[in-house]
């Protein structure tokens, strides 16, 4: 009776340890983007979600847009003229908002089929499996409020759009405007503005990243 316990015991520990050792063989190597979560959160590797392959829900300005390994080919009609517009994946920068909320700036190229360069931003939640958007915006076009940059720092978001003020026609903007947001419950909050900063290169081109973190 007592060596059919003990063979009972044994061979309930040993399933335990099997199973154990199964679970952590079956995540090991897989880096996880929110290191913060709770039990009721999750878990999303560091190569989802897949923006260049997804679709951007509809916003206040603009339809949803379908992207297929980054992009999605404008429409030319027979005249020449651009029936829909295109869209290319240009960036996907990485950050948080808060310690237990990691988030990704998508910015999209729209090809217009004229000169106008027009950039539409995205800001999604991407602590659970499905993102969340959380904010968006369309820029202007290039010296008329085109975008510069946009980045996380310290959980705020900073976004650069080109001012038109003394530029030499809308290609060459001399200035930029920076501008700094906290977000409470989705809203931007403005924390700061600075206009007037100098453009060195005198173009207007999404230059993207982080400057205090860029090598």
């Amino acid at each position: 009776m007592m060596n059919g316990i003990i063979y009972v015991l044994v061979f309930t520990i040993c399933t335990i340890n099997l199973s154990c050792q199964t679970t952590q063989e079956s995540t090991a190597g897989i880096a996880y983007t929110n290191t913060n979560r709770s039990a009721n959160d999750s878990i999303v590797p560091n190569d989802l979600p897949d923006f260049a392959n997804f679709t951007y829900p509809a916003t206040k300005k603009w339809d949803a847009i379908k992207l297929v390994d980054g992009k999605s080919l404008a429409t030319i009609g027979p005249d020449g003229k651009v029936n829909s517009m295109g869209y290319t994946l240009i960036a996907n920068i990485k950050g948080e908002l808060s310690k237990s909320e990691s988030c990704s700036i998508v910015v999209l190229n729209v090809l217009t089929g004229g000169s106008a360069v027009v950039h539409i931003v995205y800001l999604f939640d991407t602590s659970k499996n499905s993102p969340r958007l959380i904010w968006s915006l369309a820029s202007g076009d290039r010296a008329d409020g085109g975008l510069r940059n946009i980045y996380f720092e310290n959980s705020l978001v900073t976004l650069e759009t080109y001012e038109s003020r003394e530029s030499q026609g809308d290609c060459c903007p001399k200035t930029y405007k920076k501008e700094i947001y906290f977000f409470n419950n989705d809203v931007p909050r403005l924390v700061k503005r600075v206009s007037n900063l100098p453009n060195p290169d005198h173009n207007a081109i999404f230059i993207g990243g982080n400057p205090l973190h860029s090598s």
